[in-house]
C-alpha cells in the first residue's frame, strides 16, 4: 500500500489492515522474499495509526484543556481491539 493511499483511510480501515498485515507476516504462507516488504508496510500503517490517535488527543486537550486525563489513550495498544 502507497503512502499516498494510507493519508485517505480511516483509523478503523488502517487498523484492519494493520492487523490483516500482522496475521499473513505470522503465517509461515507467505515467501520469505516478501516479508521485508510486508514489514515495511505494516509499520508505515502503525505510524498512521498512531498519528491519527496523537491528532485526536490533541483535538481533544484543546476542547478540553483542563478535563480528564487521556494518558491511557496515548498509552493504549490500539491493535487490541
Amino acid at each position: 500500500m502507497k503512502k499516498s493511499n494510507q493519508k485517505q483511510l480511516s483509523y478503523a480501515e488502517a487498523q484492519a489492515a494493520l492487523n490483516k498485515l500482522i496475521e499473513a507476516l505470522q503465517s509461515e504462507q507467505i515467501p520469505l522474499e516478501e516479508l521485508p516488504q510486508l514489514y515495511a508496510q505494516a509499520l508505515e500503517l502503525e505510524k498512521h495509526c498512531r498519528g491519527v490517535l496523537e491528532q485526536v488527543v490533541q483535538d481533544i486537550k484543546q476542547l478540553d484543556p483542563d478535563g480528564f486525563t487521556i494518558s491511557e489513550l496515548t498509552n493504549q495498544n490500539y491493535t487490541d481491539g
